[in-house]
């Protein structure tokens, strides 16, 4: 990962690892471990909601062991609580648009905002439901529903 991290340097750009549940790197807190050990600023993560509830790491963990300049990235999702088929599946198949499942979209919001993040946010709701969705409405409902989440997090975007 640090030679990676150097070739992209090398090139004006920078590496997100983004740790999956069901990986070798499986948390947050693995990752940032990771990106500690590489010690390079051009190696870092992207935190995607749906790996943090679903790999067990509370937002306080979150918020303990993820040094936010790690964050390069956040993608953001919703999902149930129950797991439907393996991780993989629930994770390609059944994320909800934010606000619409069970997880507390808006208090991983508020928890990134307090640790200080201000890079680039990104909405990803892979599911059956939202690929059977005419394009535009699907944009048009990705959009409206992370734009409730940030204001009822008392977030101006």
């Amino acid at each position: 990962m640090r030679r990676l991290a150097r070739e992209a340097e090398s090139v004006g750009t920078k590496i997100a690892l983004e740790p999956l549940p069901f990986a070798v790197i499986a948390s947050m807190p693995q990752g940032a471990e990771l990106v500690k050990l590489v010690d390079h600023p051009a190696a870092g993560l992207c935190v995607d909601f749906w790996h943090i509830f679903r790999a067990g790491t509370t937002l306080s963990e979150m918020e303990l062991k993820v040094p936010v300049e790690s964050i390069f990235s956040v993608e953001l999702s919703d999902a149930y609580n129950h797991i439907e088929g393996t991780l993989f599946e629930d994770t390609r198949d059944n994320r909800t648009l934010l606000g619409e499942g069970e997880q507390d979209v808006v208090g991983f919001i508020r928890t990134l905002t307090r640790m200080g993040f201000s890079g680039p946010w990104g909405v990803e709701i892979l599911s059956r439901e939202h690929r059977a969705r005419e394009v535009n409405e699907g944009l048009r409902l990705a959009y409206e529903t992370a734009i409730t989440c940030f204001e009822s997090a008392g977030i101006d975007q």
